[in-house]
């Protein structure tokens, strides 16, 4: 009954995290924590196993390589129903391909407004109430300055309130910490697919025009149900990345997409 409210939370990490830009490398941590002070009450810990589950013990790290031709993550860890070195594949028109290049295989991956399209039809076509604020607040981080921007949001769950145990709220209140520096550029407005994408999830697409202002982003905090969900960025190099990267080998077989379909991957 709560994996689709984990789920549900990866996919609003990765909605509200900022575009990024091409001829970029870096890598990506994921992990989930307990925050300092947190509830310690049953659905706290109800949610906290469930979020175990889906992101393995010490987090889950990719290596990030952005070009003009798309986005390609490999993943260094099993995670969301993908083997360890797995590749996800995000091209600039939404779609995704992902790979294993163990087996030599690959699979078309879900795009972002698919994802959104049954994000919705979990929370019954319900949209997020959004609130964002740039908090003047500045911190150096991996040598960059960057500032935390705010970000607020009551989200609806997908599940009928008579299921839920006795206390369960029917809506999520989020809070978010993004940390976003201008020492590296990225494109102001998405592209066409990010946009749609957007226009789908949020009630008010330019909502996060506070956010996705052309900064790029080191660190992101989203807070619920006393955990934290951290995303950090880090060792980034600018610089040309091949177009290749982000083609599938020929000698490659397609196969169905594995369990779990790879929320998280091509956007960061």
């Amino acid at each position: 009954m709560l994996k689709p409210v984990a789920s549900l939370l990866l996919f609003v990490a990765f909605v509200f995290a900022p575009p990024t830009a091409a001829g970029l490398k870096y890598t990506v941590h994921l992990e989930v924590r307990q925050a300092a002070g947190g509830s310690q009450d049953q659905l706290s810990m109800l949610m906290a196993n469930v979020m175990s589950n889906l992101i393995p013990p010490g987090g889950v790290d990719q290596a990030v390589s952005v070009s003009d031709k798309g986005t390609r993550a490999e993943q260094k860890q099993a995670f969301s129903g993908l083997p360890a070195g797995a590749v996800l594949l995000t091209r600039p028109d939404g779609s995704g391909v992902g790979m294993d290049p163990a087996a030599k295989t690959f699979w078309k991956q879900p795009t972002g407004t698919d994802v959104a399209a049954n994000a919705l039809a979990q929370m019954g076509g319900a949209k997020p109430d959004v609130k964002v604020k740039k908090t003047g607040e500045f911190e150096t981080i991996d040598g960059m300055k960057a500032e935390r921007v705010n970000v607020t949001l009551g989200l609806p769950l997908p599940m009928d309130p008579a299921q839920l145990p006795p206390g369960f709220p029917t809506q999520l209140t989020i809070t978010m910490d993004v940390w976003v520096t201008d020492a590296i550029k990225s494109p102001v407005t998405g592209s066409a697919a990010s946009n749609e994408l957007l226009a789908k999830f949020l009630p008010d697409p330019t909502a996060l025009k506070d956010l996705n202002d052309g900064r790029f982003m080191l660190r992101q905090v989203m807070s619920m149900f006393g955990l934290e969900i951290v995303t950090t960025v880090k060792d980034v190099v600018k610089g040309d990345v091949a177009d290749t990267l982000c083609d599938v080998p020929k000698d490659y077989k397609e196969v169905p997409p594995p369990g779990g379909g790879g929320l998280t991957g091509g956007r960061h």
